[in-house]
């Protein structure tokens, strides 16, 4: 049977029914489909009625939204004068609309606009979208994404207002996680903790870079090992900043992040780093908090640097490889030995400075780190956490993902720091519960 569909618009009078306006948005004859795209509408079809819906209904708000009933001035009735163009960008297409202007016999007049009442003339939901695709991907690149998906090039998205949004939303976030007050409903005995840095390219041509701190904390129950050489973690909690401020903000983030993961007076932390003297100071920034800090030196470092030296020193990687083994399985001691051995050998054959600093490293490494060594293999065959792969992960995710490889582009702290607030939010699965804040603050 053959059938026709049609899509109008009909405004009416509340009060009695009257019909005011009748629009046909669009009319078409169903027919049966040939393959899959003709299943339904096609995705611009959808943006095309979206379009054209709003372009119905907006007007309608604004008779409302911008009508002047009298003169703020003097209290008169005020008087028609002229009409202007209104713009509104909603969340897939963008909106004119002639307006009203008004004047008034004490000299006041109007010109109301939708960014002159609301502060902006952009739909939250919008912005938002911006600033996901802003803080996931090179900007300009969100804008291809954006206009892709949008199905037409719109000047509101551009890479600036992008960049402008991905920046304002990190900002909202950036406050509301310092401000946060966190209360413990489900108090954690243990809680497990990673803190590492990675380096973004400073704009400053005069510096070549600075430091972004990242930490990630989580329950044991959250740690899964999937095989021997891979683990996940399936719920956490992750902070980062990038801001010159003595670690004032990871420490204040990574508190907060605990205390939602069930920090308390009686929680156990064992932590892990890379043994830099920052991220250390990020672990003790909780003691105030728990009941007692674990430090381990994670073995992920520890690794990198006897392969360095493996690489350098093939002929000697045996004995590298002796000595890494005593590492792993506890013993210390032996482990030191062993490379101090080695040295000696390679000081009396002359080696280069070069090679001799890759072992040196590993003696220095370790020996200031007694305190954090553990029996690794022990950890590992207990199904237990010994390294900070989960770090190293992050800050792939949180940093070089974002701000490295190909991209070229160059930043400063705050602006990374922001960017840094909505990837954070995204990876540890608060973006729904900012969402009404950050509607709020936009709105506003």
């Amino acid at each position: 049977m053959d059938r026709q569909m049609q899509f109008e618009i009909i405004v009416r009078q509340l009060e009695n029914g009257e019909i005011l306006g009748e629009s046909l948005i669009k009319e078409i004859e169903v027919k049966k489909p040939k393959n899959i795209m003709d299943v339904g509408f096609r995705h611009s079809e959808q943006i095309s009625i979206i379009d054209e819906i709003q372009d119905k209904y907006i007007p309608l708000q604004c008779k409302l939204l911008l009508s002047e009933s009298s003169c703020p001035r003097c209290g008169s009735k005020p008087m028609k004068n002229g009409s202007h163009n209104v713009s509104f960008h909603g969340s897939l297409s963008d909106h004119r609309i002639k307006a009203q202007g008004y004047s008034c016999n004490c000299g006041w007049q109007s010109r109301p606009t939708i960014h002159g009442i609301f502060g902006t003339n952009v739909h939250p939901d919008l912005i938002k979208t911006q600033a996901t695709l802003g803080a996931k991907m090179p900007y300009k690149d969100a804008q291809l994404a954006i206009t892709e998906f949008n199905c037409s090039n719109r000047t509101v998205n551009n890479h600036v207002k992008i960049a402008e949004a991905t920046n304002k939303v990190g900002e909202i976030l950036h406050k509301a996680k310092i401000n946060e007050e966190i209360k413990v409903t489900k108090e954690s005995k243990e809680l497990y903790i990673h803190v590492d840095g990675g380096h973004i390219r400073d704009k400053d041509i005069k510096k070549r870079s600075f430091e972004a701190m990242v930490s990630t904390v989580f329950q044991p129950e959250a740690y899964h090992k999937i095989s021997d050489d891979k683990t996940i973690v399936k719920n956490k909690h992750i902070s980062a900043s990038s801001l010159s401020d003595n670690g004032n903000t990871i420490n204040n983030l990574t508190i907060k992040a605990s205390l939602k993961e069930g920090m308390s007076k009686n929680t156990i932390i064992t932590a892990f780093c890379d043994g830099a003297a920052n991220c250390w100071s990020v672990i003790d920034s909780l003691a105030p908090y728990c009941k007692k800090i674990n430090k381990i030196l994670d073995w992920f470092h520890i690794r990198q640097a006897y392969d360095k030296a493996m690489s350098s020193l093939p002929d000697f990687k045996e004995e590298l490889k002796s000595s890494k083994y005593k590492v792993w399985h506890g013993k210390l001691k032996e482990g030191i030995e062993k490379l101090k051995e080695l040295n000696e050998i390679l000081v009396s054959k002359n080696y280069q400075e070069k090679k001799l600093s890759k072992i040196e490293f590993i003696i220095s490494y370790l020996s200031n780190n007694t305190n954090k060594l553990v029996n690794y293999m022990e950890r590992k065959t207990l199904g237990l956490p010994y390294t900070s792969n989960i770090a190293e992960a992050n800050v792939e995710s949180q940093i070089n993902a974002r701000f490295k490889r190909k991209q070229k582009m160059q930043w400063n702290r705050e602006n990374a720091h922001n960017v840094l607030q909505v990837r954070s939010a995204v990876y540890s699965n608060e973006w729904k519960k900012y969402q009404p804040l950050i509607d709020t603050k936009l709105a506003a």
